[in-house]
């Protein structure tokens, strides 16, 4: 779906097609269907889709897992649920429908185009518990 303008979005702008369908075709009925996940190990909680829960207990599970066992990935940011396009386009963004998540944005291994630049080992903000 496509929106009039790039950036944020105004509280009153219409998604249509699937995806306005799925997750809700405005900002309020959007929000009504966004809960709260916290982020395993961390104090950290995000406004994600209710949509997203199956997906987000296998994540906890994974994480949790991965404590027990003595790794940990520090966490000092996180975001979720914004409502706007995807930058410079008309496109809603994933973060637009609660959908989508970001953590540590500035120092994140990953890259827009799905490319690993590091290694967790090596990446700032990663530590052995």
């Amino acid at each position: 779906p496509l929106v009039g303008s790039s950036g944020s979005m105004t509280s009153n702008t219409l998604i249509n097609g699937p995806w306005g369908d799925m997750f809700g075709r405005t900002y309020y009925q959007t929000s009504q269907s966004l809960v709260n996940w916290r982020i395993p190990g961390t104090s950290k909680t995000l406004r994600v889709h209710e949509r997203l829960l199956p997906a987000l207990s296998q994540v906890a599970n994974n994480l949790n897992a991965n404590y027990a066992a003595g790794r940990s990935y520090y966490v000092y940011s996180a975001t979720a649920f914004v409502w706007r396009t995807v930058g410079g386009t008309l496109q809603p963004s994933e973060h637009a429908f609660g959908t989508a998540f970001d953590i540590n944005p500035s120092s994140n291994p990953f890259s827009r185009d799905n490319v690993l630049r590091t290694s967790c080992r090596i990446a700032r903000g990663c530590r052995r518990v």
